[in-house]
This record gives structure tokens, C-alpha cells and sequence, in this order.
């Protein structure tokens, strides 16, 4: 819950840390952070959008799964669970609460809220594998296998916060070039591997 604030925060006072950034550096070495500052920006835009587009497909697959069952409301709930799994672990329980109280509600029967426990599973499982790594690596230009293992990675070094983190800040072949101490990680998490 602490991460929304920080992203608020940093950019509400982007200029100070940049102005910041560039002071703290000898003269030399401003133009290299000032490319390192834009690509840093650029990048964090690219996952940004990249996790825009997870959340209106998770919310497009939890809403098409509720009307199949026939859940009052279907689209809101759908797209509700979708936005509030930004919060890790908390946000789909408490999305996915609100569409199983009502189905149990207004069906009286244990099927419904079992169905939705069902749908929102199988969405979760796909957008954490396939949909997640594979979009969020297509707008960062990383492979969908080095996106599922830098979730991984984060998830087990920072936590929650780690696993939104790690993938602006892997090294994709094209960032990499300027400092090659970087190119083999590059290698590895682009999309064209070791092809020259």
C-alpha cells in the first residue's frame, strides 16, 4: 500500500531529484545521468502502460467469466478484481469477496460463489504466467521467460515490492549497450538473444 504513495511522491517532486541527481555528479558525468534519467523514465512509462493493458485484460476475462455464470453486475466486479489486484495478495481477496457475497446472495447457492472462486483462479494463474510476462515483457522489450523469472527474483528479494520493481530495472539488449559490463545480462533478457 506504501508503494502508491512513493510513485506519487516522486514525481510530485521529480525536479527536486533530478536537480538532485545532477548536482551530486561531477561535471563530467551529467550528460551520461541525464540519458540515464530518460531512459529510466522512459522505461517506467513502458511498464506503466504494459500493466494498464494486464489490468483491462485481467478485468475483460474476470467480466466475461461472470457473465457466463450469470453474476449480477458482471463487468463491474470483473474490472473491480482486476484494478484492485495492483494491491498483491489483499486486492484479490477483497475484490473477489464483493462478487462472491453477491453471488451467494442472490443465488442461494453454494455453486455460484464457487464458480467465482473458480474463474477468478484460472485468471489469476493465466495473468501471472502468460499475461503478465508476456505484456509487460512486450512493452519493455524483455523475453516473457526472463519477465517470469525476474518476478521471481524480486518476489523473493523485496517482496511484493520487488516484483513490481525488478522488471523496469532488468537490462534489455538495447539499454544496454552504453555499458558493457551489461551486455550478457542483455543477452539474456532480450528478445533476440545471442543473434549479432
Amino acid at each position: 500500500m506504501i508503494i502508491p504513495i512513493f510513485v506519487t511522491l516522486i514525481l510530485y517532486y521529480r525536479e527536486i531529484l533530478v536537480a538532485f541527481a545532477l548536482s551530486a555528479v561531477p561535471k563530467s558525468q551529467v550528460a551520461h545521468i541525464k540519458i540515464a534519467l530518460h531512459e529510466l523514465t522512459t522505461t517506467y512509462f513502458r511498464f506503466a502502460k504494459g500493466m494498464a493493458l494486464v489490468y483491462a485484460i485481467v478485468g475483460t476475462l474476470n467480466s466475461i467469466g461472470f457473465l457466463l455464470i450469470g453474476l449480477p453486475h458482471a463487468i463491474y466486479f470483473g474490472m473491480l478484481a482486476a484494478i484492485l489486484t495492483f494491491f498483491p495478495y489483499v486486492g484479490i481477496m477483497i475484490g473477489g469477496s464483493a462478487a462472491i457475497m453477491v453471488a451467494w446472495t442472490t443465488y442461494d447457492s453454494f455453486w455460484y460463489p464457487l464458480g467465482v472462486i473458480a474463474i477468478l483462479g484460472v485468471v489469476q494463474y493465466l495473468e501471472a504466467n502468460v499475461i503478465f510476462p508476456y505484456t509487460v515483457g512486450k512493452q519493455l522489450k524483455i523475453n516473457p521467460f526472463a519477465t517470469f523469472v525476474v518476478v521471481i527474483v524480486g518476489g523473493i528479494v523485496w517482496g511484493a515490492a520487488g516484483i513490481i520493481l525488478f522488471i523496469p530495472r532488468s537490462y534489455p539488449e538495447d539499454s544496454c549497450r552504453p555499458n558493457r559490463r551489461f551486455t550478457a545480462i542483455g543477452h539474456l533478457t532480450g528478445r533476440r538473444g545471442l543473434s549479432r
